[in-house]
């Protein structure tokens, strides 16, 4: 399956949410398996794949049980950490129009769509009152990025 961030839905926040981190999920499981762009740039340091390849392997399987408590998120929360309306329309667009971006031109793209998915990721983190390891280990996968 591949990451689908255009389908998500801001009006209905809670499975906009859900699907969002599994998504998330799918495009790093995607950059971490091909090593590749679109385009078909190496994206990593060699001499750090075989660790990100590891690290990713024992902690991809986080994201699914994370992505089940935005069932749970109340209005109010949702609210105060801009998830729903027209700050979720904005969050998942930008997402979104950076992920189609990377698709198209590849590389360049990629550490825009990075920072979109961070952003909205720790919004989501923070409303379920999760800690940060599920961004740090995006932030590691960014880490590993050639120039």
């Amino acid at each position: 399956m591949a990451a689908n961030f255009e389908a998500l839905d801001y009006r209905d926040p809670r499975k906009a949410l859900e699907e969002f981190v599994l998504n998330l999920r799918e495009f790093l499981n995607e950059l971490v398996k091909e090593q590749h762009s679109p385009a078909g740039e190496p994206l990593f340091w060699p001499q750090l794949t075989e660790d990100l390849v590891a690290a990713w392997s024992a902690e991809s399987e986080r994201f699914a049980p994370i992505s089940k408590q935005a069932r749970e998120l109340k209005d109010g929360t949702l609210r105060d950490h801009g998830l729903e309306g027209a700050a979720l329309k904005l969050k998942l667009g930008v997402v979104d129009f950076w992920h189609r971006r990377y698709r198209i031109v590849g590389k360049t793209a990629l550490r825009r769509l990075i920072e979109a998915l961070n952003d909205l990721l720790k919004s989501y983190l923070a409303a379920i009152g999760a800690n940060e390891a599920l961004a740090e280990i995006k932030d590691f996968i960014r880490n590993c990025l050639l120039d």
